[in-house]
Parts: structure tokens; C-alpha cells; sequence
């Protein structure tokens, strides 16, 4: 049936999620854009977007339903945060359910213990935009008026809103910044002075200076003894949404390179440990990793570099820590030897998925676009047999480290440098498929996709087991299809 096309859509959405994106951008909205005027009555009274505004420091728009289970779990949250920031805070409940009255969301608020003030989408219509796949979705609209912050899903506890509040009132806020995901946590631990964080993060010898960077929002890097060296450890451990870095100068000759000693345990792919020079990433690293030597190359002159740990908003794993150690700059001779030994990086010019099957045969839609979207590298196959053999290609400009393989049959994210076969040419998986025994399903989605979660950068494969199975993916729909090595 055709709802089996838009739960396909909606595994790509998850997809998008899981790499990082917040649910706003996954819509296409339009963050850091204005928000029309609107007035609506509401359980109470009224509520006018400008006149909150004229008032309050930033207005929270929850789309929702009565008939939303997760709905009616995070709303407990929401008002306990609400009355803590009621001063500062407006905050108006769109319903999206045309069945949802005025008296009927009374009852409810009543029955919830809710103060919340409450009104229709159905005038506003903001729903049609924001609360296009599910409901709650929650909205921020800055003192400036702009639309700062979106995302799909409860909230899981009263501090999420909390943290939310707590960024866009501050008087710190002064331009309208358009958040892809939850605001930082606030660092809750002090820094070591100058000396003893260049005792621990410089070779022996060394004599490059450290230092934690002066923003509120990074984490120190702190001296610890770990493995029998003394090491810098990243101190966000368990904060989700937050960044430990130490930074420091270096003036590089032709030639040169920053070599270092790093050691994981992290979310492979979402948990990063970076290099930044000059402000740009220029390698990053997760999973797990055991002590490891590693060299980046550096153009002639003066460099700011930074090596931190930065974590997303979804699960921790592992240590969930991030070390650096014998941080040191290496000159021409040592530092081609560096670079020489690391690992192979097989590149082509755009990230594309080729698949290994025998007696596969490819199969085209018409239109395409009606599922596949504007994916640039995008294929469906017929595929017998219960496994298939992908080959994936990564341009340069993309890391393997946090660059991601994802199957819909094991749901698991893993990262495309441990894909890396033996001759060192290429990215390979092997892949189970599903099946009506396995998953209910005679479809599988494979994807490969980097850091960025740009859905137009997406490599997929939709593999179906049988003609039947085609089929009924598309019953009910307009969509037709034929094999691609057939006359259409």
C-alpha cells in the first residue's frame, strides 16, 4: 500500500535523525526565518505571536493532539518548566487534530492538571509546516521573532525544556542563532591553569603551550593518569549536547605536521573526538581506538588548533571519553613517515553504494522522485537470496570515521572505516535482508551517508526479495515500475 512508501520516508527521516539532524531541518524548515503574526483563542482567553513576544523573551509553539500518547507524557514537563520561566517564557499549545475543540482540550487540560494555554492549528495552520510526520513538536520563536529551534519528539524530562529556556532568555542572547539541535550544556567544571595542562598533553620534550578556550559552552580537557601516562581526558562524560577542548598555537615550516597520540571510547559516528585548524575539522575519530599515533599535515605558517570531544543529543557508549596525549610538532622527514603510515583512504568523487548480488537485477519507478526525493545516488533491486555484499565510496572531503553504513534489517549505525577491506581500495558490508519471517517485511533499506546528514548526499539501495514484493510496496499508489534493463 502507499503508507508503506511514506513509512519508508519516515526510516530515511529516522536515518537523518540518528546522524545528528534535528527534526527541523528534516522538514525543510526554514530556522533562522521570521514567524508570521498569528492570533488564536485559546482554553483561556487569547494569544497573539507578537504581542507574546512584546513580552516575553521567547514564545515555545508545542503542535499536539489528544490522541497522542507521547503527547500526554511530555506535557507534565513542559508546564513544570513553564512555571519556573513563566516571566520570561509564552507558551501556546497548537492542537493539529481538527476534532480537538476548545471544550474538549478543557477537559483535557483538566484532567492533566494543565495551565498550559491551549488553541486550534486549524486557524494558523503552522501544523501543515512543522508537524508534517508526527506530533509533539516543539518550536521556538526568539525575541527576535525567528524561528530558532524545531524538533520531532517528546521532550523526556522538565530539564530538556529547562536547557531551552534557559539559552534563548539569556541576556547573552543577542542575535538570533538557528539551533539543528539541543542547546549546550553549560560546563560544570573549572579548568586547570596553563602549565599543568601542557605537562600532560605535550611529548616529551615539548613545549607547546595549552590552554581551555575562554566560551562558556566548552568543557575543560583535564590532566588524568590513565594507562600508565599522563594524558588529557575529555571532562563532558554523560552530558549530552556538549564540547571539551584544549587548544593551543603552532608555527608550521613547509612540510610539517601535527602528530599526536589519541586513544576512544565513544558512539561510533556521534561521539567525536576533532581536529580543528583554524577553525576547520579536519579529522575526527570514534568508536573504540586504543592508544594510537596519528599525524595531520599543516600548510606553512601560524595554526590555532583545538582537539576536543564533542558529543550529540542521542546514547552514550563505551567510556564515553575521549584522551590526547604526546601532542608534538613533527618536521618534513618525520612527518612524511607519519603520514605514510596511516591507514589507507580510498576516495571517489561522491558517495555512492554498489551492490554484490548474484542474479540481481535492477528495477526503476515512475517517478523516481515520488520515492527517492532528490537523493543524488539512489538504486532498487530484486535481489534472491537472503544476503547481499555492498561497495562503498566516500569523496575526500568526508571522514570515514564518522561517515555511516545503516541497514533497516539490523538497525545499527557503523561507521564506514571499519568497513575498510583488506586491499585497502574500498568500504565493504555484508548485509542481511529482511523477510516476511524476520522483520514482516520484504523490504530492506541500505544507506551510507556522512556526517552532515545532507539527505541530497545520501548513497541507498532499496532491495526487495520477489515482484511481489514490489508490488505491494506500491499498491494503492500511482507509482509504477519496470526493470531497468527493459524498453519503458
Amino acid at each position: 500500500m502507499f503508507h508503506r512508501i511514506v513509512s519508508a520516508a519516515l526510516a530515511l527521516a529516522l536515518i537523518l535523525a540518528l546522524c545528528g539532524c534535528a527534526g527541523a531541518e528534516q522538514a525543510g524548515l526554514g530556522l533562522g526565518l521570521p514567524l508570521p503574526d498569528f492570533t488564536v483563542q485559546t482554553t483561556d482567553g487569547s494569544f497573539t505571536l507578537s504581542e507574546a513576544l512584546r513580552d516575553h523573551d521567547m514564545v515555545l509553539i508545542n503542535f499536539w493532539a489528544t490522541w497522542c500518547g507521547y503527547c500526554v507524557l511530555e506535557f507534565p514537563h513542559l508546564q513544570q518548566a513553564w512555571e519556573k520561566y513563566a516571566d520570561r517564557v509564552a507558551v501556546i499549545a497548537l492542537s493539529v487534530e481538527r476534532g480537538d475543540t476548545l471544550d474538549v482540550m478543557r477537559d483535557f487540560a483538566r484532567e492533566n492538571g494543565l495551565t498550559i494555554p491551549m488553541a486550534s492549528d486549524e486557524g494558523p495552520g503552522l501544523g501543515s509546516t512543522f508537524a508534517t510526520m508526527s506530533v509533539p513538536v516543539s518550536i521556538v520563536v526568539d525575541r527576535f521573532g525567528n524561528v530558532a529551534f524545531a524538533m520531532t519528539g517528546a521532550m523526556p524530562d522538565a530539564e530538556h525544556f529547562e536547557r531551552l529556556f534557559a539559552y534563548f532568555t539569556a541576556d547573552e542572547y543577542t542575535e538570533s542563532v538557528a539551533l539543528n539541535q539541543f542547546p549546550p550544556r553549560k560546563p560544570q567544571l573549572e579548568g586547570v591553569d596553563a602549565a599543568e595542562l601542557s605537562a600532560a598533553a605535550n611529548a616529551d620534550g615539548g613545549e607547546l603551550e595549552f590552554y581551555n578556550p575562554d566560551q562558556w559552552e566548552i568543557w575543560p580537557m583535564l590532566p588524568v593518569e590513565t594507562d600508565g601516562r599522563l594524558a588529557l581526558a575529555a571532562s563532558n562524560t554523560g552530558m549530552d549536547v556538549s564540547t571539551a577542548a584544549v587548544a593551543f598555537r603552532v608555527d608550521a615550516a613547509e612540510g610539517d605536521a601535527l602528530a599526536f597520540s589519541l586513544k576512544t571510547s565513544t558512539e561510533a559516528c556521534m561521539d567525536v573526538l576533532y581536529v580543528d585548524v583554524d577553525g576547520q575539522t579536519v579529522k575526527c575519530f570514534s568508536g573504540e581506538h586504543g592508544w594510537t599515533d596519528w599525524a595531520v599535515p599543516l600548510a606553512a605558517g601560524t595554526h590555532e588548533i583545538m582537539l576536543g570531544y564533542r558529543k550529540d543529543h542521542t546514547v552514550d557508549a563505551g567510556e564515553d571519553c575521549a584522551w590526547i596525549d604526546d601532542v608534538r610538532l613533527v618536521s618534513r622527514g618525520e612527518a612524511e613517515a607519519l603520514l605514510a603510515a596511516l591507514p589507507a583512504r580510498p576516495v571517489g568523487e561522491k558517495i555512492d553504494m554498489r551492490l554484490i548480488s548474484e542474479g540481481a537485477r535492477e528495477i526503476v519507478f515512475d517517478p523516481m522522485s515520488k520515492v527517492f526525493g532528490d537523493i543524488q545516488s539512489a538504486s532498487a533491486w530484486i535481489v534472491p537470496g537472503d544476503s547481499v555484499r555492498t561497495v562503498v565510496t566516500l569523496p575526500a572531503e568526508d571522514d570515514p570515521e564518522v561517515a555511516h553504513f545503516y541497514s533497516s534489517r539490523d538497525r545499527q549505525i557503523v561507521k564506514l572505516a571499519d568497513g575498510l577491506n583488506a586491499a585497502g581500495d574500498s568500504y565493504e558490508f555484508e548485509a542481511a535482508l529482511s523477510s516476511l519471517e524476520t522483520d514482516g517485511t520484504d523490504v530492506t533499506l541500505l544507506c551510507a551517508y556522512p556526517y552532515d546528514g545532507e539527505q541530497r548526499r545520501l548513497a541507498l539501495l532499496l532491495l526487495f526479495r520477489s515482484e511481489d514484493a514490489v508490488n505491494e510496496y506500491l499498491e494503492d499508489s500511482s507509482i509504477t515500475w519496470r526493470y531497468a534493463d527493459e524498453q519503458g
